[in-house]
């Protein structure tokens, strides 16, 4: 019934939620298995780019993988930050002076509230 609401682009009811069905709507899932397939075709080009040249290395492949999966992942991430936002009224995440940074994995800080913390910071450095 969600899903239906949903690819009628219909408002959702009152307590009602489509969160994690945005897959399961025709274009969610269009868009799910053209992440997939061009990751996929990205991986299998590099590998058959090594194979001409003689060589084999894991570390290009996955580079090839994660420069076309990257997206998903931050999209996955904003996702979650959203849904936390929703639930337990946190600052808005992109506001870095929301909350003092302390410590390196998101521990409290002085004033009690978690950090600030992005922990795939690390991974969208360019």
């Amino acid at each position: 019934v969600t899903v239906r609401i949903m690819a009628a682009g219909e408002p959702m009811p009152e307590g009602q939620t489509s969160r994690g069905l945005e897959y399961r709507t025709r274009a969610g899932s269009k868009k799910r298995q053209m992440n997939k397939l061009t990751a996929l075709a990205a991986v299998l080009d590099e590998q058959e780019r090594q194979m001409m040249c003689g060589m084999e290395n894991d570390i290009k492949l996955a580079m090839v993988y994660k420069l076309h999966a990257d997206h998903c992942l931050e999209s996955a991430y904003r996702m979650g930050l959203m849904d936390e936002k929703e639930l337990y009224g946190c600052p808005d995440s992109d506001n870095e002076d929301a909350m003092e940074i302390d410590g390196e994995d998101g521990e409290k800080s002085k004033d009690g509230k978690r950090s600030k913390r992005n922990p795939l910071k690390k991974l969208f450095k360019k």
